[in-house]
């Protein structure tokens, strides 16, 4: 089996900016925050592509400049939706927008994506934590998993209000794309049938929304991966999977990972990352792997044993 791995970055930085509320409230109203989206998203799990999507949600905070993050908190995990997608830039609207403190004291934004209620609540030193599971079937998920994060440096009224806030956020995880290649045996109809397993890897964790680490990283768990929709086209007899992973770069992963893809009939094709020198899965790369997959031939060894002698007596024929 041809086996072949690349490692490098996941797109870089994404640039985000997003607005509240409509334009008529945003212009009669200086005290609202205004964010509008400016650069794209790149490394879009939904498609080959990198848009957002309509419905696209963010979450967003505001913290004071200084002191204990989350111990006062002025806004908390306020809810942004992007009202057109399709584009490397949106705009994102809250029907609970936020506004400037009215004592122009300084302030930093923390954005998050995807948005979620489950977000807990800072409780002393404990910091407000998104929960994140990556295990089980990632097929029409992989979007919703592919987690971003980003805080702004210091902003004031007297000088910000008026004009968009930038945020730039990056990919908090990591990625696997395999591109799958029908060979001897196989075809591209049999290969997206398959069902593909990333197993070996650990798939919860908390993200921490004041730093945008990641805390508690911990169950092995098998992970099925999306087959990519708008990828290589068929023609080409190929297939691209792909499955968010969790970063574990402390931790040399190589010898318990491994890829099963298995077909209608329960045949098993498997590789197996022992074979590489290392495989230390940081946050906002993309792995990319490459195989052929093949039928395996199947060769027989015949005997042909002696007659066995049946004496079947004298007799006359006339």
């Amino acid at each position: 089996m041809k086996k072949k791995i690349l490692f490098g970055l996941i797109g870089l930085v994404v640039t985000l900016v997003f607005v509240s509320c409509g334009s008529e409230l945003v212009s009669s109203n200086p005290d609202i925050v205004r964010f509008s989206t400016v650069a794209n998203r790149s490394a879009r799990m939904v498609s080959a592509t990198s848009t957002w999507v309509t419905g696209d949600k963010i979450g967003v905070y505001t913290v004071p400049n200084s002191g204990d993050i989350f111990s006062s908190t002025l806004e908390k995990n306020v809810e942004y939706t992007a009202g057109s997608g399709g584009a490397t830039t949106a705009t994102f609207t809250s029907t609970t927008p936020i506004y400037w403190p009215n004592d122009d004291a300084a302030v930093n934004f923390i954005v998050y994506y995807p948005y979620s209620a489950s977000v807990t609540t800072a409780t002393g030193s404990v910091d407000a934590q998104l929960p994140i599971n990556l295990a089980g079937n990632q097929t029409g998920k992989v979007n919703d998993l592919d987690i971003l994060w980003g805080k702004t440096g210091s902003l004031q009224k007297s000088v910000n209000s008026g004009s968009n806030v930038a945020v730039t956020v990056d990919h908090k995880l990591a990625r696997f794309k395999i591109t799958a290649t029908a060979g001897e045996g196989l075809t591209y109809s049999n290969l997206a049938g398959f069902t593909t397993t990333l197993i070996g890897a650990k798939t919860t964790a908390n993200l921490n929304l004041s730093d945008g680490s990641l805390a508690d990283v911990d169950t092995v768990a098998n992970i099925t991966a999306n087959v990519q929709s708008g990828g290589t086209a068929v023609t080409d007899e190929k297939v691209i999977y792909e499955a968010i992973v969790m970063p574990d770069a402390a931790n040399n992963v190589k010898d318990s990972f491994k890829i099963e893809f298995v077909d209608a009939s329960g045949n098993i094709y498997r590789w197996e990352a022992k074979n590489l020198a290392a495989l230390n899965l940081t946050a906002g790369k993309e792995y990319q792997l490459a195989l052929t997959l093949k039928r395996k031939d199947i060769s027989f060894d015949v005997e042909v044993t002696g007659w066995t002698v049946v004496d079947l007596g004298p007799g006359d024929a006339t």
